[in-house]
Order: structure tokens, then C-alpha cells, then sequence
């Protein structure tokens, strides 16, 4: 026999065991609501709720789309009766919360902005609400709009903002008489209901024929065993939501019920879906204009100036959309407006918050704490603090009003939780501030920052703050780290060490604690490979000016010492495998005495691979040198110059040959060059300057100071070559006559008789390419 609905899920400690509990029950075969395929199901977690007292539900998931649904569970009725009910709930704590902090606003007209830019004008919204996004779409965008709503919130709403609500479900009944039109609205909406194709249905039949639907609902992907209860609990919403839809199911809903054309997509932890029988022509949420959403909420901000609740959310929600947008001026003022604002509705005077003192929720009903207190305090606090570090660089006000951020959000947590209401963006909106107030203070006092970044670590750190605490944990450490305070600095380290270990160091936060990385392995661990490695990494981007270009110099100066000690224990070869964390430091500034050893031996480790690279660095040396030593490594540039040339002539390096070739000719000049640099110089006007008159002189000094042998007669050769290259042709003929007369008794002469015929060409004017 069938268990009776109202039986199934009891449990007598149903509260007792938790909020959520994940664990596996017994397989049930179900219809899935969302695919409608049947199937056996099993259960991700199960739930107590807030309207059920002795019963949990199990939330069962589908094998074919993965969405869940709680199969026991009936939806709540939502209907305000009469009248009074209206009344009742205008007076209540529960409604001012919405207004001033509860309502997401954002994620309400988020979808209606991506329709903005079509022609559609008459707008309707399933399961409205208060009315914030019918109230948007007429204000900020200029259409006809109505909802569908039984709602007590729905008849408050439809008065204080001047809509058009009909008290009523959108039914096959009410449909007939309503439509068409060309957008249907629902903002969770769907995920009440267990019948989603009954709910579809009316909507259908009131949309024009190319008409747009429109909904959102939470996401079953955003749930996992790993996630707080806090952020869990609104997408759960235990007793609330019936059906948590995957981006699959909600499609496949969506088209069963007729819709040709869907497009799904995932934001944070809402599905956004758009469907229509028409081709659809959205604009990309990156293209959405913001400033909209701005100049809606102060317009709304002047027209509710003296309704209270909504004054105090419309300006709470301005001040933030301005900081963010970095719109400081506009905050300013808009911070000006609470703060009078509230002077007179609540006697608290944001122009001195530390004054502030709010009443304790542990004591009081939250009804009568409520009026006593903004509900958007915390979230205010936060971005006036955000407002007094950027606008003004005020630290000592922006900690103050992050610190008082802190306070009144621990109060109306308190205070929230006693009616079973977690407010996340306040709770985030505190980490933030408090991880703010640790790296503001850091500097100050690194020692107290750190404890207090420690005991927030202990308390649990939520993950939309990690990345502020870890840049708090940064601005600690480098705090410690930059001062020598090695007992603060050396447990945080590691943490920082491997974070930026791999990454390239970009801003004034990472670059101080990659410095700080240095200074304690050169100052504390006396390790100066490791701080030579941070500091590679911390200054080739950071600005001129103080600090950093002492740092630079300490860098140079430490990278100079640890050449020396490899050059000690391993000598050049030990220096080569190091030389890009010394080379860049060298380079630097101006050298020292004590770089000298280090200077020559890099040249030397570049002497044959890279003649300039090595003559810089000998050069180096040369201006510290003094004595025989200066005058040893005057002579080494010159033959590191001269077998440089010689070796880019013969395997035709222009590049290096163009770089050498002044320095090279002028020691020429000077008669300090040896026969063979006369016969490159020669070789290099012939071939790569294409001048053969001065190649011809080169030949000939080559030929004449040379003794008898190869260099000579291929001095000769090429002597002839670039004379009647030059139009010399008798000249050219007379030294080939008696270079090859000789070839009966000379090995070299005979080498280059397959060439005669080469010269023999050019001084004939053939057009012999060589």
C-alpha cells in the first residue's frame, strides 16, 4: 500500500540534524519534471525547513539531465488573501530587509537589459514580487508593463510603486483575458512550482507570435558537499524550491512546451534562459550598458525621498554601482544624501562612525531592532570605505569605516539569523573590509596584522574573500619581511613563495613581497642565490625612484659577491650555469673593483660564442682595472675584436662583421692589427661592401708584410681580383702573371689554380659570378 504523502519524510529530530545533510537514500523510481523521463533516482542530500517542523525531504536527481527535485514536497501558498494581509506585511521587518538590501536588484534586470536594443515594448511579469523589474523596465526602458502576482509582497508593491498587479495566478483561465504579449518575465519563479509544463503552458498562450519568454532559477550545478551552509542555503532554499534545474533540464522544458528557439546560460549560480518560436537577437552580457542601471537608481533615489525603506535601498545601491564604477564624485554626494538621511531617521551619524553604536539582537525582536537600524548598514560602510582609500587615499578613514563595516555587519548577522535569513553579500562585503583592515595596518604594526589575519583564518574564510586575505597575507608578510622582523615574515613565506614563484610579478603588492622574499633569504638565511632569484623578479618592471632603486643596487652589489664565490668554488664553468642571475644586476649600475674577476670571466665565457658580448664585459672590467691589469685586458679586447672579424669574414656574419668593423679598421689604421686582420678587412670591402679599390689596398699591405707562404699568395690573388674588379686590368695582370709563375715551386699557388680561371675572367671583363 501507497504512504501517504504527509507520512513520507518524517522524522521527529528533523531540525535537530541539520540544515542540509548529504548522504545517499534508498532509490526511488520518479519522473523526472524537468526531462520527464522516468527513471530510478537517487538522492544527492536531504533538508529540514523552516516550514516543517517533523519532516526533512530528499532532494532527488536525474540520471538523464540532472536535475533535482523534492517529490514530497508541496509548494507553500503564497496568496495574500485580503486586504489586511497587504497591511500587515508593510509593517513588518521582513519587508524592509527586502528593500533595502534582500533585493537583487542586479540579478532581477540583468536578463531584461540583453532584449533593451529590440523592438518589443509590452511587458509581463509571472511571480513579480515587490515589482523592482517591472518598475525598471518601465522607468529605465520606457515599456508597457503588467504582472501576475497573489502575493501580500505583490499588493505592497503594486501601491508603493505605482504598477499594475493583477492579484491573481496566471492560469489557462486568467490567460484569455490578458495578452499578447511581447515579453513574458519570470525571476525564480519556476523552481516553486512542481508542475514546470503547467506553469509554461499560460505563458505560451499569452505570448505574440514572436514574442520573448524570459526567466532565471538557481542552478543545481552551484551546489557541492564543499561549499558553506551559507551560500548553499539560498540556492536550496529548503521548504521553498521544488525543483533545482540543470542547464539541460531547463532547456528540454523549455522546449517541450513549444519553444524553437532556447539559449541557456550560466551566471555565478543562476540559469539565465531566453526562448522564443522566433530567431532570437540578444545582446552579449559583456555589451550591457551599466550607466542604465546607474541613472535608474538615482532618478529613484529623488522621486522616493520620503519613503524611507526605499530611499534607503535605492541610495545604498546608487553609492555602490558609483564606487564601483569608479564614479567617486557622484558617491560622494550620494553618501552625503544617507548620511543626512539617516541623521534624522535613525540618529546615526555616518560622518563619525566610530561613534556608532547599534542595539544588540540577542536582546531584542528583530522587528524592533530593525527599526532601529538601516539593514544595509554594513554593505554602505564597505563602499564609503572603498570611496575614502581611492578617491582620497584616506587609510585612516577607510579603516574606520571598514572597521565599523565589520562591527555592524557582526550585529545584523546576529540579527538575521534569528528570523533564518543568511545575507551573503553583507557577510562577503565584512571578509573584504576586514581583510582590508589587516593590509591597511600592516605597516603600522605587522605584528597585531598577523594575528588578526590569523584568528581570521581559524574563523573560516569565505571563498569569495580568499583572494583579499591572500593579498592581506602579502601585504603582512612583506610588512615583516621589508623591516626584518624575520619572527612575523618566516611562516607566511612558504604560502608566498609558491604563489609567485611561477607567475610573473605585476603589481606594487607582489613586487614589495617578492623583495620581501629577498630580503629574508639575503638577510635572515644568508642564501643569496634564492635572494638574488626574487629579486630577478621583483625589479625588472618596478618604477624609478625610492625604494627601488636602492634595491637595485643591492641587487647588483649581491649579484657581483655571488659571482665571486662561484668563481671560487667552481670557477667559470659554475659561473656559466648562474650568469642570468647575475648578468641583468651587473648591468645595472656602474661597475665596482670588487666586480672586476667577474667581469673578465664573463667575457671570457663568451669569447668565442660572442666576441661583442665579451668585449663588453671586458670593457667593464677595463674601467675599474688599473696597472699591467688594465693594460692586459686592453689587449685581450683587441684580440678578442680582431678573431671576432676575422671569424664573421670567413663564415660570412654580416651582422657581427658590421659590428666589429670600426673598432677593427681603426686598430688597422693604427698598425696594430696583425697581416691576417689587413687580409679580413680586405676580404669584408670585396664581399660584403662591394668596394673594390679599398679591398685592393687591404691585398696589398697584406702581401707586402707578409712573408712567403699562404697568407701572401692569397693576399696576391685577391689583390689581382679586386684590381680588375676596380677596372685595373693591367695592374690585375701583372700580379697574376707573376703570382702562378711561381706555381712549379709553390704549394699554395698550386691550391688556388682552380681559381685562375675565375681571375683570369674578371681581368678579361667576363661577367663571372665568383
Amino acid at each position: 500500500m501507497k504512504q501517504p504523502t504527509w507520512i513520507s519524510g518524517i522524522d521527529f529530530l528533523a531540525r535537530k540534524k541539520g540544515w542540509l545533510r548529504w548522504r545517499k537514500g534508498a532509490p526511488k523510481t520518479l519522473t523526472c519534471p524537468a526531462c520527464s523521463q522516468s527513471s530510478i533516482m537517487t538522492t544527492r542530500l536531504d533538508t529540514a525547513s523552516p516550514a516543517h517542523h517533523w519532516h526533512r525531504f530528499a532532494l532527488y536527481e536525474c540520471s538523464n539531465c540532472q536535475t533535482g527535485h523534492f517529490p514530497n514536497l508541496k509548494p507553500p501558498t503564497y496568496e495574500g488573501k485580503t486586504a489586511k494581509a497587504g497591511e500587515r506585511i508593510r509593517e513588518t521587518a521582513a519587508l524592509k530587509y527586502y528593500l533595502e538590501q534582500g533585493a537583487g536588484l542586479i540579478s532581477m534586470i540583468e536578463p531584461i537589459l540583453r532584449l533593451q536594443a529590440l523592438p518589443q515594448r509590452s511587458f509581463l511579469e509571472i511571480g513579480c514580487g515587490y515589482g523592482f523589474a517591472m518598475h525598471f523596465a518601465r522607468e529605465a526602458l520606457g515599456w508597457d508593463v503588467t504582472g501576475f502576482d497573489p502575493s501580500s509582497l505583490a499588493r505592497v508593491g503594486a501601491e508603493d510603486l505605482g504598477l499594475e498587479i493583477q492579484a491573481q495566478y496566471l492560469d489557462a483561465h486568467t490567460a484569455l483575458n490578458n495578452g499578447p504579449f511581447d515579453i513574458v518575465y519570470s525571476s525564480e519563479v519556476i523552481e516553486h512550482v512542481n508542475d514546470p509544463d503547467g506553469f509554461l503552458a499560460p505563458i505560451v498562450k499569452v505570448l505574440a507570435r514572436s514574442g520573448i519568454l524570459v526567466l532565471s532559477t538557481p542552478d543545481i550545478g552551484g551546489i557541492h558537499e564543499d561549499r558553506p551552509l551559507e551560500s548553499l542555503l539560498p540556492l536550496v532554499s529548503p521548504g521553498s524550491h521544488l525543483i533545482l534545474f540543470s542547464k539541460s533540464g531547463l532547456e528540454q522544458t523549455l522546449t517541450r512546451a513549444g519553444f524553437s528557439n532556447v539559449e541557456v546560460v550560466r551566471n555565478g549560480d543562476t540559469l539565465f534562459a531566453i526562448a522564443s518560436t522566433a530567431p532570437l537577437q540578444l545582446i552579449e552580457p559583456s555589451a550591457i550598458n551599466d550607466t542604465l542601471f546607474e541613472n535608474y537608481l538615482a532618478k529613484q533615489t529623488k522621486t522616493f525621498k520620503t519613503h524611507p525603506q526605499l530611499f534607503t535601498g535605492f541610495a545604498g545601491r546608487l553609492l555602490k554601482q558609483q564606487v564601483n564604477a569608479a564614479k567617486y564624485q557622484a558617491a560622494e554626494r550620494t553618501f552625503d544624501q544617507l548620511t543626512a538621511h539617516w541623521r534624522t531617521q535613525y540618529k546615526l551619524d555616518l560622518g563619525n562612525v566610530e561613534q556608532i553604536v547599534l542595539p544588540n539582537p540577542q536582546t531584542i525582536k528583530f522587528e524592533t531592532f530593525a527599526k532601529q537600524v538601516p539593514l544595509n548598514l554594513s554593505t554602505v560602510l564597505y563602499h564609503a570605505g572603498v570611496l575614502a582609500l581611492n578617491r582620497n587615499q584616506d587609510i585612516s578613514l577607510a579603516k574606520t569605516r571598514f572597521e565599523a563595516c565589520i562591527l555592524a555587519d557582526t550585529a545584523l548577522q546576529a540579527a538575521f539569523h534569528s528570523i533564518n535569513v543568511v545575507d551573503l553579500e553583507s557577510r562577503i562585503l565584512a571578509g573584504l573590509a576586514e581583510a582590508l583592515c589587516i593590509g591597511l595596518s600592516a605597516n603600522d604594526n605587522p605584528a597585531t596584522a598577523a594575528d588578526r589575519l590569523s584568528a581570521a583564518t581559524e574563523c573560516g574564510i569565505l571563498a569569495e574573500c580568499k583572494l583579499a586575505f591572500f593579498n592581506a597575507e602579502l601585504d603582512v608578510f612583506s610588512a615583516a619581511a621589508n623591516t626584518g622582523v624575520w619572527n612575523i615574515a618566516r611562516p607566511f613565506a612558504t604560502k608566498v613563495s609558491t604563489t609567485l614563484q611561477q607567475k610573473e610579478v605585476l603589481d606594487t603588492r607582489e613586487r614589495t613581497a617578492a623583495t620581501g622574499l629577498a630580503m629574508l633569504a639575503l638577510n635572515h638565511d644568508f642564501d643569496r642565490k634564492t635572494g638574488l632569484f626574487w629579486l630577478n623578479k621583483a625589479l625588472p618592471n618596478a618604477p624609478a625612484g625610492s625604494p627601488w632603486d636602492g634595491l637595485r643596487t643591492v641587487w647588483a652589489d649581491h649579484a657581483a659577491a655571488f659571482g665571486t664565490e662561484l668563481l671560487v668554488d667552481g670557477g667559470r664553468s659554475a659561473l656559466a650555469v648562474h650568469e642570468a642571475e647575475i648578468r641583468d644586476a651587473l648591468l645595472a649600475r656602474e661597475p665596482k673593483l670588487t666586480d672586476l674577476d667577474v667581469l673578465v670571466a664573463l667575457g671570457h665565457i663568451h669569447q668565442k660564442s660572442d666576441p661583442v658580448l665579451a668585449i663588453m664585459w671586458f670593457l667593464r672590467a677595463v674601467s675599474v682595472a688599473a696597472g699591467e691589469t688594465h693594460e692586459t685586458l686592453l689587449s685581450l679586447i683587441t684580440d678578442t675584436r680582431t678573431q671576432g672579424f676575422l671569424e664573421a669574414v670567413a663564415t660570412n656574419k654580416t651582422k657581427l662583421a658590421t659590428s666589429l668593423r670600426a673598432d677593427t679598421q681603426q686598430q688597422a689604421i693604427a698598425g696594430n692589427g696583425p697581416p691576417t686582420l689587413l687580409f679580413a678587412l680586405g676580404l669584408d670591402d670585396l664581399n660584403r661592401n662591394t668596394d673594390p679599390v679599398s679591398a685592393a689596398s687591404w691585398f696589398a699591405q697584406t702581401a707586402q708584410i707578409s712573408e712567403k707562404g699562404e697568407l701572401r699568395d692569397l693576399a696576391c690573388f685577391h689583390h689581382a681580383l679586386s684590381l680588375a674588379r676596380a677596372g685595373e686590368h693591367t695592374q690585375a695582370r701583372n700580379i697574376a702573371d707573376k703570382l702562378f709563375a711561381e706555381e712549379r715551386s709553390n704549394v699554395t699557388v698550386h691550391t688556388l689554380h682552380d681559381r685562375r680561371q675565375q681571375l683570369e675572367a674578371e681581368i678579361n671583363e667576363e661577367q663571372v659570378q665568383l
